[in-house]
């Protein structure tokens, strides 16, 4: 959440640095203003599903990442 403070020019070049910084590690950003979110807390409900549905799609399925490469009695 960005307050009124992030919408001057230093403040928003401090808040793009260190924003490319961040998604070179592979992060996302989704930026909303206070009175945003306060005015619409069920949007905002729906972007936090949607992101834990994405969140669970990318997830490797269990079984799969359980599952040894080694056979039975090998060391690795």
């Amino acid at each position: 959440m960005d307050g009124d403070s992030h919408f001057q020019p230093r403040e928003q070049e401090k808040d793009k640095a260190r924003q490319q910084l961040i998604e070179s590690t592979g992060v996302h950003f989704l930026r909303f203003r206070n009175v945003e979110v306060r005015a619409n807390l069920r949007g905002l409900e729906a972007i936090y599903r949607k992101i834990e549905q994405l969140r669970k799609d990318l997830r490797p399925p269990a079984a799969a990442s359980a599952a040894s490469p080694l056979e039975k009695g090998d060391k690795a």
